[in-house]
């Protein structure tokens, strides 16, 4: 069994849930989400039960695995050990399979946020359908819908709340890359239409007043675990994200071909993380 330690907010519970399920493919092992942090996590919430998660993956805690005899006596830690893309880590793995010599009483625990699309190249059409919302947007959020699909929409991110609180790791995007990115959608797109998503919507009307025609979409539209909310971010056609895993999957679930998102250059105001792999290969960083 593949056991993910799932953590943190929406966002990184997607990556931490796409590595675990590219692992279980690869090892063909069942897939367990162990949720046990959010007793304990009052700002916090799980909310892969949004999706349609596959049969053979199950939800709980790591006590219901020890009661129900759910894995052998055989439990393996695996913990993230960089931020980047660990290949090396990733190859062992098909090394056992490739050799046989995977032991089939051992349960892998996967301890990480895993930010990174490389962690599970090759199941992308497996994640996309996993990631198929099971709440279907209604009212006033299906009009907003409907009228983002029906343009050609750019979503733009602002993430703050949070970010202000921990200047030390994560540093908001300024109002010159918002406002820089807006102007290189518009010399860049045919009638781009822009949608701003953020949790502080009073400082996006105070600093982007300037530019015209911009919709806010403000905490009415808003619900826990962020399923309508993320399904208008993904439903936009081009994307300006904020250093945001939130936003990061708005991107990637909304993307088709011919698409645009715009990436902050700096993710961390800690230097000491290499960020590359977090970046799209098709992404303009600015």
């Amino acid at each position: 069994m593949i056991i993910v330690n799932v953590s943190g907010g929406i966002g990184n519970q997607m990556f931490q849930y796409a590595f675990g399920r590219y692992l279980s493919i690869l090892l063909k092992k069942d897939l367990f989400l162990n949720k046990t942090i959010y007793q304990f996590n009052q700002y916090r919430a799980f909310g892969l039960d949004s999706f349609h998660l596959p049969p053979n993956c199950f939800v709980g805690n790591f006590n219901d695995l020890m009661n129900n005899g759910m894995i052998g006596e055989d439990i393996l830690l695996i913990e993230e050990k960089f931020f980047h893309f660990d290949e090396e880590l990733v190859a062992g793995f098909k090394e056992l399979v490739s050799e046989n010599e995977l032991p089939q009483r051992t349960a892998f625990v996967i301890s990480g946020y895993w930010q990174s699309a490389k962690y599970f190249e090759g199941i992308k059409e497996m994640i996309q359908a996993d990631f198929n919302f099971r709440h279907k947007l209604e009212g006033a959020a299906l009009v907003m819908q409907n009228r983002i699909k029906s343009e050609n929409a750019v979503m733009v991110h602002v993430r703050r709340g949070d970010y202000l609180t921990c200047p030390g790791l994560f540093g908001t995007v300024s109002k010159e890359y918002i406002i820089g990115s807006i102007q290189y959608c518009i010399e860049k797109l045919e009638a781009p239409v822009f949608y701003i998503f953020s949790d502080d919507v009073l400082w996006c009307r105070e600093n982007l007043k300037e530019i015209e025609g911009l919709t806010f979409i403000d905490d009415s539209f808003y619900d826990e675990p962020s399923k309508s909310y993320l399904q208008l971010m993904s439903s936009c056609k081009h994307f300006i994200i904020s250093n945001s895993t939130y936003s990061w999957w708005a991107s990637w679930l909304g993307s088709s071909k011919g698409n645009l998102t715009i990436a902050p250059n700096e993710w961390f105001t800690d230097q000491t993380r290499d960020t590359k792999d977090i970046y799209g290969p098709e992404w303009i960083k600015l």
